[in-house]
């Protein structure tokens, strides 16, 4: 992470959490950060979106069945690695997502619908807002035990 001066900044131990989160912000950001450090540019409920279009698509015959496979693999990564989407789940994901081959797609297509319906974005957005909100509070906590700690003191 590149140290930025904090010339600027008031700096009030109530304010730790806010400095980390702005210098993890930057670094994310920032347009030479490796890209497994940037955040993913489609989250669960953008990758639901993305399936229930294919699958519109496939109802149409303007594309393999095929194509179907790769998005729900995504999809299901995407939850599995998402603490927000799995936080809005009312059931295993298995409901969800049925990637049997055999399968009817409106079958597919319907469950897909209520997962959409489940990870609506402004669900989704509220509830990010809650977990980040949590996270630079915890992290303030944590930064000011850490800054108090007798051995630091000694340095």
């Amino acid at each position: 992470m590149k140290l930025r001066s904090l010339y600027k900044w008031t700096l009030d131990p109530s304010l730790d959490g806010l400095v980390f989160f702005a210098q993890r912000l930057d670094e994310l950001l920032f347009d030479y950060t490796l890209d497994s450090y940037k955040p993913t540019a489609l989250n669960a409920p953008s990758l639901c979106t993305e399936a229930l279009t294919v699958i519109s698509a496939i109802a149409k015959d303007q594309t393999e069945a095929a194509n179907l496979i790769p998005v729900l693999e995504e999809l299901e990564w995407s939850i599995h690695s998402d603490v927000v989407a799995k936080s809005l789940m009312d059931v295993e994901l298995d409901q969800y997502i049925l990637s049997n081959p055999d399968t009817p797609l409106p079958e597919k297509r319907l469950r897909l619908e209520v997962l959409n319906r489940t990870l609506r974005s402004n669900r989704y957005i509220d509830r990010c807002k809650d977990k980040l909100t949590d996270a630079v509070v915890q992290s303030t906590s944590m930064i000011s035990i850490f800054w108090r700690a007798p051995w630091l003191q000694r340095l």
